[in-house]
């Protein structure tokens, strides 16, 4: 029960922030891609840990490989990239064995070297040590 709950919360969330009623299709795609995985409760923490970062004033860059083809990545702000405009698939994220648990907070990119401090902040905030494990060994190097 869980589980839908949070995907109806993403759901909703991704079709707030979207404005472009084209992108209503690869939504609906990219997020039934979620709810198979049972991954919705990783984009929904995610999404809180880049809105608790863009709150500190830290800039988000590109993604890793495949995560700027999800739209959904796009538009929740865990990548800058619009993966519409460059045509990018979402089949090679969603369909390769990425464990989402143990993702980099989406392979998102934080570019200040100052982060770290906020890392542990959102470690302590969201619980999401396991979410982070993985991060970057060289990015996370204080100053």
């Amino acid at each position: 029960m869980n589980n839908e709950k949070k995907y109806k919360e993403l759901e909703n969330l991704v079709l707030e922030r979207n404005k472009d009623k084209s992108y209503i299709p690869r939504i609906e795609k990219e997020l039934e891609y979620i709810k198979a995985k049972n991954s919705s409760e990783f984009f929904l923490t995610a999404f809180e840990i880049i809105s608790e970062l863009s709150k500190e004033n830290e800039i988000i860059g590109p993604a890793n490989g495949y995560a700027n083809g999800s739209l959904i990545n796009s538009l929740l702000g865990l990548t800058v990239i619009n993966p519409i405009k460059y045509d990018l698939i979402c089949e090679p994220y969603f369909n390769s064995n990425y464990t989402f648990l143990n993702l980099n907070v989406s392979d998102t990119k934080l570019i200040s070297n100052k982060h770290l401090k906020i890392i542990k902040k959102t470690e302590i905030q969201f619980n999401t040590l396991k979410i982070l494990k993985k991060y970057q060994e060289k990015s996370l190097k204080p100053d």
